[in-house]
């Protein structure tokens, strides 16, 4: 028995969420991660292709969007090997790792590309935010890795529109990346103790 928690995993609610579900519906956990969480990462990650092939070619394209998702199936299908995000998505899909590069990272580039087309439309920077926010519970690299994504598609996309609401609405993103960043620290390196 653990003396306390660990104070690294305070913030990381991933296994949590995955052991309430095992007991709300009552099923064994390895087929919980293993099958369940598999099955939907697969499915919503080529739900995200397809809205970044909607997006790249146009609503008016659907046809070239089920072919970009069909391309990329197959590429990750027959192209994984242990440094590619294919051989998270396929074998090791129930870890927040695969979360984060296989559904955070890719919503987050559609998000800016939504943003790019129209950036004065609230919506898609709500969408960001939550997107952003909801993140680091599944995993905590994105605290690392979100700041860098969103500094790389919003700094270029600030200094092309000049507009101070881009760089206003990019700084209220980073908020959360920042607060959960010093949370981790505080946590990580025990300057609070969870007993």
């Amino acid at each position: 028995m653990l003396s306390k928690l660990n104070a690294e995993y305070l913030l990381e609610t991933y296994q949590n969420h995955s052991a309430v579900l095992c007991q709300l519906l009552r099923v064994p956990p390895l087929m919980e991660t293993r099958i369940a969480e598999a099955s939907i990462m697969v499915i919503l990650a080529n739900l995200i292709y397809y809205q970044l092939g909607l997006q790249l070619f146009g609503k008016n394209y659907r046809k070239k969007g089920v072919s970009l998702v069909c391309f990329l199936f197959l590429l990750n299908l027959f192209s994984f090997n242990l440094y590619t995000a294919a051989e998270f998505l396929f074998f090791r899909a129930f870890e927040g790792k695969t979360i984060l590069a296989c559904i955070i990272l890719p919503m987050v580039f559609l998000l800016f590309l939504k943003i790019a087309g129209n950036h004065q439309k609230r919506s898609h920077w709500w969408e960001l935010l939550l997107v952003i926010s909801a993140s680091f519970g599944l995993n905590m690299s994105a605290i690392y890795m979100l700041p860098f994504e969103l500094s790389i598609c919003l700094i270029p996309l600030g200094l092309s529109k000049k507009s101070f609401s881009v760089w206003f609405r990019y700084a209220l993103c980073m908020i959360p990346c920042i607060l959960y960043g010093g949370a981790y620290l505080v946590t990580k390196h025990y300057f609070f103790f969870y007993t």
